[in-house]
Parts: structure tokens; C-alpha cells; sequence
């Protein structure tokens, strides 16, 4: 299934929804964030969706991601997943960067099944 999309068919745990809607946004960004020209900005945007989605006290470490961007680039685990994404893919046009990062996604979640 393509980033963004979600398969209404199978029981998504709230985490998994919240994930979906994370790939969505990198999929089609200027529908969430209409005025976003750099991929830096809807780095921040997803950052402060993810926050959002865990109140009251929210927190912008997407449980998971780190891990596997810091193996997946082999670059330190101490850094947050957006200065990781940021830094592999910040020199690429907006939808160059958000199609890589849907793809990585979608890495990600398969292998983590």
C-alpha cells in the first residue's frame, strides 16, 4: 500500500493510525501545510502533529524511529529523528525529500510487523 494510504479493512492500533496520518502528510504536504516550500518546514509541521496527538504533556519522539533511522543511515541514535531526516534529505526539493521519507516509512513499518 502507498504512503499515506490507509486500508479501512484492518484493525489499526491508535499508534498505527497516528503513523498513517504521519505518512499522509509527507505524501501530500502542501494539503496539510498549504504555505510549505522547504522541507525543513513540514519536518517541523509533522513535529508538531505528532505532539498534538499526545497530549497533554505531547512529545515530538516517534516511539521506534530513531532506532531505526540512525541504523538505517548508520548515523548516532542520540540525535532526533528530524535532524536525521533533516541531514539525509534537507538538500532535496520539497517532494524529492517528502517521497523519500514516505518510502522510508513504509521500510520501516514492514519491518517492524
Amino acid at each position: 500500500m502507498p504512503p499515506g494510504e490507509i486500508n479501512m479493512s484492518d484493525e489499526l492500533s491508535p499508534c498505527d493510525t497516528n503513523l498513517e496520518l504521519i505518512a499522509s502528510i509527507f505524501a501530500r504536504p502542501r494539503m496539510y501545510c498549504d504555505g510549505v516550500t522547504m522541507f525543513q518546514d513540514i519536518i517541523m509541521f509533522v513535529q508538531g502533529v505528532w505532539c498534538g496527538l499526545k497530549p497533554p504533556h505531547g512529545s515530538g519522539t516517534i516511539p521506534g524511529l530513531t532506532e531505526y533511522l540512525s541504523s538505517e543511515f548508520n548515523v548516532s541514535p542520540d540525535q532526533p529523528w528530524t535532524r536525521i531526516l533533516l541531514s539525509q534529505f534537507g538538500h532535496l526539493p520539497l517532494f524529492d525529500a517528502c517521497d523519500s521519507v514516505g518510502k522510508i516509512l513504509g521500510n520501516w513499518r514492514q519491518n517492524t510487523a
